[in-house]
C-alpha cells in the first residue's frame, strides 16, 4: 500500500510538471511568414504572430521607410520577411536603441484593419565578433515625417495620447 501512494504522489508531480510546462509555451508561436500571418488573421486568430525578418534597405544600406508619428512615441518601418514579401509595421512605441544597426528583427504582434501592428520587437544585432563591419550612420536611414492623419484608422491619436499619458504618469 505504501508503495502504491509514492507511485501516485510521484505520477502527481510529474504530471504537475508537465502541465506547468504547456501551461509556460501554451503562447510561444513559431516564426510565420507576412502572407501566413494574414491568413492565420482572416481566420480569427487574435494571439501574438511572430515574424522573423530584417530591415528594408537602398542599394548602399540605408533603411529606406521609417516613419515617425507625434513626437516620436511611436513610427513605422518596412520589414522584409524570409519570403521577400515587404509589409509596413506600426510600432507604438520610440525607435528602440540599435534599431537601426539590427540585421534581423522579430515582431511579435497582430493584424489590425489589414495592417501588421507590433506588440514588441527583438533585435538581432551583428556580434561584435563579425569580420564584416556594419557601418550606420544618420545619413543612411532616410526618414520621412507623417502626420498622424496617416495613421490607420485602428491605430489612433487616442492610442498615442494614452501611451504618452502612461510614459508621463510613471516618470
Amino acid at each position: 500500500m505504501k508503495n502504491f501512494i509514492e507511485s501516485l504522489i510521484f505520477l502527481l508531480i510529474i504530471g504537475g510538471f508537465i502541465m506547468g510546462i504547456v501551461f509556460l509555451f501554451r503562447d510561444a508561436s513559431a516564426y510565420v511568414t507576412f502572407q501566413e500571418a494574414k491568413a492565420m488573421a482572416e481566420k480569427g486568430k487574435k494571439k501574438r504572430i511572430h515574424i522573423l525578418g530584417k530591415l528594408k534597405r537602398d542599394e548602399a544600406r540605408g533603411i529606406v521607410g521609417i516613419k515617425m508619428y507625434g513626437e516620436k512615441v511611436s513610427f513605422s518601418f518596412i520589414m522584409v520577411d524570409e519570403d521577400e514579401e515587404e509589409e509596413e509595421v506600426f510600432y507604438n512605441a520610440p525607435i528602440p536603441p540599435d534599431f537601426t544597426h539590427a540585421e534581423k528583427l522579430v515582431v511579435a504582434g497582430s493584424y489590425k484593419k489589414g495592417r501588421f501592428v507590433a506588440k514588441k520587437i527583438f533585435l538581432k544585432c551583428p556580434s561584435k565578433y563579425q569580420e564584416e563591419q556594419i557601418k550606420v550612420s544618420k545619413q543612411e536611414v532616410n526618414t520621412e515625417e507623417a502626420s498622424t492623419e496617416e495613421i490607420n484608422a485602428e491605430v489612433t491619436q487616442e492610442e498615442v495620447n494614452a501611451k504618452e499619458t502612461q510614459e508621463v504618469g510613471t516618470n
